[in-house]
């Protein structure tokens, strides 16, 4: 990512100039709009699909694929921070996957077997269906 005049930028200063630049967006259409925020859908260590299929074939049983929160998080800290800073200060609602897609501290790739991502980080049907919900009460009805 580049920010104009701010060449080279790593560490907390890459954060808060991510996080500046992100609010100064946000903000600018929530001038004339509501502004809902989706917090990253977690990413899975490789694809799930052709894990699944290789454990299986290897392992002779299915077995699921999962990341913890914890990494979630670590991983989307920045993202996320940014996030909350323009919700914050631009009124925009921030909605969070996290508490459909990982309960009990474990963000699902898989679930009884069943993939819910087509690779790492794209949802199918099956990991879709597990957000049900998540817009309820969100959006006033027109």
């Amino acid at each position: 990512m580049y920010f104009p005049g701010k060449e080279h930028l790593t560490g907390q200063s890459f954060a808060d100039t991510y996080a500046a630049e992100y609010t100064k967006v946000v903000c600018a259409i929530s001038d004339n709009r509501p502004v809902y925020i989706v917090k990253p859908i977690p990413e899975m260590p490789f694809n799930i699909y052709k894990g699944l299929n290789l454990h299986k074939r290897i392992f002779q049983y299915s077995s699921d694929i999962t990341v913890s929160l914890q990494d979630y998080e670590r991983r989307n800290r920045v993202a996320n921070h940014a996030i909350e800073v323009a919700a914050k200060q631009c009124n925009a609602k921030v909605i969070d996957p996290t508490p459909y897609l990982c309960p009990n501290g474990q963000c699902m790739g898989s679930r009884n077997g069943v993939p819910l991502y087509y690779d790492d980080n794209h949802l199918v049907d099956a990991g879709n269906e597990q957000l049900k919900g998540l817009f309820n009460g969100i959006i006033e009805q027109i």
